[in-house]
């Protein structure tokens, strides 16, 4: 991965993780460790192991699978946008059912950044553990 790439996911990281931090009230940051000790790229937004990409040709299979890998006790998700786009976010669909399921190849719902943040509030609100009785990712 050249510079210039490195700096566009690094901007991404930033700007989602402003929008974040705005929208639900909460210090989301960048994990500057994430090179070198792997996980998320944004922390702090329980219930959410979230994966950043700011590319232009999508590769949503490779990126689901890095979401979900990183994910550990959290629940994936993979924020994604190209240029001039608005972003969207995958997240299990089985976290809108409210029911554990294998998030690999389990099915997945794309949504707005703001749908996203509505979901995270409710999430937040009830106080879901369903992620605990998930399987394992392998």
């Amino acid at each position: 991965m050249g510079a210039s790439q490195r700096n566009k996911g690094a901007s991404g990281e930033r700007e989602l993780a402003k929008l974040v931090s705005e929208a639900l009230g909460v210090n989301c940051s960048r994990n500057l460790e994430q090179s070198r000790a792997g996980g998320a790229d944004l922390l702090d937004v329980w219930p959410w192991a979230i994966e950043v990409k700011r590319h232009e040709k999508l590769q949503i299979p490779k990126w689901w699978g890095q979401a979900c890998q990183q994910a550990k006790d959290l629940y994936p998700a993979l924020a994604y946008r190209q240029s001039r786009q608005p972003w969207t976010v995958l997240v299990p669909l089985s976290v809108l059912m409210g029911e554990p399921d294998d998030f690999v190849t389990g099915h997945r719902a794309a949504l707005s950044f703001e749908g996203f943040c509505t979901l995270t509030r409710a999430i937040q609100e009830r106080g879901d553990e369903h992620r605990a009785a998930a399987p394992a990712m392998g």
